[in-house]
């Protein structure tokens, strides 16, 4: 038998083995050509130099089509040192004997090659700055419009558009729903035009908020999610996207992309929650700060009420002490006045009494001695009875002045005792009014220290991405970008170190 019949013969045998199989090997070389690649496998598990070998051919057409089935280009040489198993078409080859046509790779070999092309996409991502793009997004002061990207007729999806739909009912928020393919050669490119939908304006406004839901399922089905145009998308996505993949352990590209990640899609639900809780939990922060502030000030302003008040008091007890003492001195010098003046009234009575017993006495030896006489003393004695009466007439009206002195000095009393009581009631009110001008004025600064006065008076407020204010030039050089707080809304920069 000839050699060539010798290998038409084993060709003839070897012809009879089915026309695809199963595999298992490890891969141990693979060397580029024209048309594709070739492998060459050795035994799974085989000491070096030992067990069988086959060399088979890797078409570029079958990387192309794992490609995107990966969603991006992929290398063979990644391969190299793997064990996995290949479905292979085996042949016969008079020249190079048996080898085989790779027709399609194991589940083993096909994470290797996805696990390579992810990592080159995230170094490109990172490279571009689109890594971590979503994540330097500020968190939604507010969140009022939500969408939402799921599968078609998703458990996880039905959780999620329970809980919204009731608070879209109670006027929280407007929602919007975007189904869409997640497994399948055109999943990638349905979500990525999906993503770009959902940042249409919703109730006349861009959403605050995406969210991208899925529930629980095999691990292959998240490869679509590592695709290039999916975290492209993601990352050029002008609003925060919060992924809720229903995964717990296995994460995706996408779960390193989005601006939040979630295990499931109730835990992103209740992410969008405490989202909302912010702003009112901020708020009772500040409104309890603003009482404090607010209480001290009328702490201090009664307090200073208060002390006026006991000022006003003293000065008072003072004045009316006064005006007592001065009442008594007054009194007492109106009862000497008018002790001396019935002394004198008195004294001119009892002279005046006098006075006429002598008259009387002489009368009858005057009359004896001559009537003429008699009458012209007469005369005399009137004369002198009559001024002496005058006299006393003017005694009278020297007790009357006394007496109009006296009220006249009272009524200066009264006059002087009103004016201080006067005094002492403009001295309160001004007390009482200064004490309202203080209250006033720290009603002002309490309402010149809120956060809306500060910012519409051309004040600015900076923060960082998780809105923490930054308030000194060390805090602004840790970090690449901040969101400029002012009266009408907030504007995103970036920071530029020199």
């Amino acid at each position: 038998m000839t050699l060539r019949a010798l290998l038409d013969l084993a060709g003839r045998l070897l012809r009879g083995l089915p026309e695809t199989l199963w595999v298992e090997a490890s891969i141990i070389a693979c060397k580029a050509g024209r048309s594709g690649h070739a492998l060459e496998l050795v035994e799974a598990g085989a000491a070096p130099g030992q067990g069988g070998a086959l060399r088979v051919f890797l078409s570029r057409q079958l990387l192309a089509r794992m490609g995107a089935q990966l969603g991006g280009p992929i290398d063979p040489e990644h391969l190299v040192g793997t064990t996995t198993t290949l479905k292979i078409g085996p042949h016969w080859d008079a020249r190079y004997h048996l080898g085989g046509r790779v027709l399609d790779l194991g589940r083993e070999a096909t994470l290797s090659l996805s696990r390579h092309r992810v990592e080159l996409l995230r170094q490109a991502l990172r490279h571009e700055g689109l890594y971590d793009r979503q994540r330097r997004l500020p968190s939604p002061p507010d969140v009022t419009r939500v969408v939402v990207i799921h599968p078609v007729g998703a458990a996880g999806h039905a959780d999620v558009a329970g809980e919204l739909s009731r608070w879209a009912q109670a006027g929280l928020m407007v929602v919007r729903c975007h189904a869409s393919a997640f497994e399948g050669e055109a999943a990638p490119r349905a979500i990525a035009a999906a993503l770009r939908d959902a940042v249409m304006p919703l109730a006349g406004s861009i959403p605050d908020v995406v969210l991208m839901v899925r529930g629980g399922g095999a691990r292959s089905g998240l490869e679509t999610l590592d695709h290039e145009v999916i975290a492209r998308a993601i990352a050029l996505c002008p609003v925060p996207v919060i992924a809720g993949l229903g995964h717990a352990i296995d994460r995706a590209l996408v779960d390193e992309i989005v601006w939040r990640s979630c295990d499931t899609p109730s835990k992103a639900v209740t992410l969008v929650a405490a989202i909302i809780r912010a702003p009112a939990t901020r708020m009772r922060q500040h409104g309890t700060a603003i009482a404090n502030l607010a209480r001290e000030q009328v702490d201090f302003a009664a307090l200073d009420l208060a002390t006026c008040h006991a000022d006003v008091g003293i000065l008072g007890q003072r004045a009316l002490s006064l005006a007592d003492t001065t009442l008594a001195a007054t009194a007492t010098d109106l009862r000497v006045v008018a002790a001396s003046t019935r002394a004198r009234c008195c004294a001119l009575a009892i002279e005046a009494q006098t006075l006429l017993a002598g008259i009387a006495a002489n009368a009858t030896a005057r009359l004896t001695a001559a009537t003429q006489a008699s009458a012209d003393q007469h005369a005399i004695v009137t004369g002198a009875v009559s001024h002496r009466l005058a006299t006393a007439d003017d005694g009278a009206r020297a007790c009357a002045g006394v007496v109009q002195a006296a009220a006249a000095c009272v009524d200066r009393a009264a006059m002087t005792l009103a004016h201080l009581h006067d005094a002492n009631a403009t001295a309160v009110r001004t007390v009482l009014d200064s004490a309202s001008d203080a209250l006033v004025a720290t009603e002002a600064i309490v309402s010149a220290s809120s956060l809306e006065t500060q910012l519409a008076r051309g004040f600015v407020v900076v923060t960082d991405r998780n809105g923490t204010m930054l308030n000194t030039v060390a805090a602004l050089h840790g970090a690449d970008t901040i969101t400029l707080l002012v009266a009408d809304g907030d504007v995103d920069a970036t920071v530029q170190h020199h």
